[in-house]
Protein backbone atom coordinates (compact mmCIF):
# COMPACT_ATOMS: atom_id res chain seq x y z
CA UNK A 1 0.00 0.00 0.00
CA UNK A 2 1.19 3.25 -0.81
CA UNK A 3 1.65 6.62 1.03
CA UNK A 4 -0.92 8.16 -1.19
CA UNK A 5 -3.38 4.67 -0.78
CA UNK A 6 -3.02 4.96 2.65
CA UNK A 7 -4.27 8.71 3.05
CA UNK A 8 -7.27 8.20 1.06
CA UNK A 9 -7.78 4.93 3.34
CA UNK A 10 -7.92 6.88 6.50
CA UNK A 11 -9.34 10.05 4.67
CA UNK A 12 -12.27 7.47 3.68
CA UNK A 13 -12.67 6.04 7.26
CA UNK A 14 -12.98 9.16 8.85
CA UNK A 15 -15.99 10.22 6.15
CA UNK A 16 -17.83 7.10 6.29
CA UNK A 17 -17.70 6.53 10.35
CA UNK A 18 -19.09 10.25 10.35
CA UNK A 19 -21.94 9.13 7.73
CA UNK A 20 -22.53 6.47 9.81
CA UNK A 21 -23.43 7.99 12.86
CA UNK A 22 -26.40 10.38 10.79
CA UNK A 23 -27.31 7.80 8.44
CA UNK A 24 -27.33 4.43 10.37
CA UNK A 25 -27.04 5.50 13.88
CA UNK A 26 -26.15 2.32 16.07
CA UNK A 27 -23.39 2.51 18.53
CA UNK A 28 -22.36 -1.21 17.65
CA UNK A 29 -20.72 0.07 14.35
CA UNK A 30 -17.67 1.12 14.24
CA UNK A 31 -15.52 1.50 10.95
CA UNK A 32 -12.09 -0.90 11.76
CA UNK A 33 -10.26 -0.40 8.36
CA UNK A 34 -10.68 0.49 4.62
CA UNK A 35 -8.81 -0.85 1.79
CA UNK A 36 -8.28 0.69 -1.14
CA UNK A 37 -7.54 -0.59 -4.63
CA UNK A 38 -4.00 0.82 -5.99
CA UNK A 39 -6.46 2.75 -8.89
CA UNK A 40 -8.24 4.17 -6.20
CA UNK A 41 -11.59 3.08 -7.83
CA UNK A 42 -12.91 1.02 -5.22
CA UNK A 43 -12.73 0.91 -1.37
CA UNK A 44 -13.62 -1.79 0.70
CA UNK A 45 -14.71 -0.76 4.50
CA UNK A 46 -14.36 -3.25 7.21
CA UNK A 47 -17.13 -2.72 9.73
CA UNK A 48 -16.98 -4.21 13.18
CA UNK A 49 -20.29 -5.15 14.68
CA UNK A 50 -20.93 -6.12 18.43
CA UNK A 51 -24.37 -7.80 18.09
CA UNK A 52 -25.55 -11.25 17.97
CA UNK A 53 -25.75 -12.77 14.04
CA UNK A 54 -29.15 -11.59 13.50
CA UNK A 55 -28.62 -7.66 14.23
CA UNK A 56 -25.45 -8.14 12.49
CA UNK A 57 -27.06 -8.91 9.41
CA UNK A 58 -29.57 -6.17 10.14
CA UNK A 59 -27.30 -3.61 10.32
CA UNK A 60 -24.79 -4.44 7.53
CA UNK A 61 -28.48 -4.43 5.35
CA UNK A 62 -29.17 -0.54 6.67
CA UNK A 63 -25.45 0.45 6.02
CA UNK A 64 -25.50 -1.86 2.26
CA UNK A 65 -29.13 0.25 1.74
CA UNK A 66 -27.44 3.82 2.40
CA UNK A 67 -24.42 3.13 0.70
CA UNK A 68 -25.33 6.02 -1.84
CA UNK A 69 -25.86 8.36 0.57
CA UNK A 70 -22.45 7.81 2.25
CA UNK A 71 -20.89 7.43 -0.91
CA UNK A 72 -22.05 10.97 -2.30
CA UNK A 73 -20.62 12.52 1.47
CA UNK A 74 -17.21 10.91 0.62
CA UNK A 75 -17.52 12.24 -2.91
CA UNK A 76 -17.98 16.03 -1.32
CA UNK A 77 -15.22 15.81 0.60
CA UNK A 78 -12.48 14.04 -1.96
CA UNK A 79 -10.47 16.11 -3.81
CA UNK A 80 -9.30 13.17 -5.94
CA UNK A 81 -9.99 12.59 -9.84
CA UNK A 82 -11.91 9.44 -8.59
CA UNK A 83 -13.72 8.94 -5.94
CA UNK A 84 -13.87 5.11 -4.92
CA UNK A 85 -16.99 2.93 -5.38
CA UNK A 86 -17.65 2.08 -1.31
CA UNK A 87 -18.60 -1.64 -0.95
CA UNK A 88 -18.95 -2.69 2.92
CA UNK A 89 -17.35 -6.15 4.59
CA UNK A 90 -18.68 -7.74 8.39
CA UNK A 91 -15.19 -7.93 10.06
CA UNK A 92 -15.06 -10.86 12.03
CA UNK A 93 -11.34 -10.21 13.72
CA UNK A 94 -13.17 -9.83 17.40
CA UNK A 95 -15.11 -12.67 17.04
CA UNK A 96 -12.15 -14.46 15.99
CA UNK A 97 -10.15 -13.25 19.24
CA UNK A 98 -12.75 -13.94 21.66
CA UNK A 99 -12.97 -17.50 20.28
CA UNK A 100 -9.22 -17.63 20.60
CA UNK A 101 -9.57 -16.04 24.45
CA UNK A 102 -12.27 -18.42 25.27
CA UNK A 103 -9.97 -21.43 24.15
CA UNK A 104 -7.49 -20.49 25.89
CA UNK A 105 -9.38 -19.86 29.23
CA UNK A 106 -10.54 -23.73 28.77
Amino acid sequence: MTQRTRKVASLIQQIVAEELRVNVPAPEITVTTVDVSPDLRNARVWLGIVANVTRQKELLKKVEESRSTMQAGVARRMTTKFVPRLSFELDKGGEHADYINRLLKS
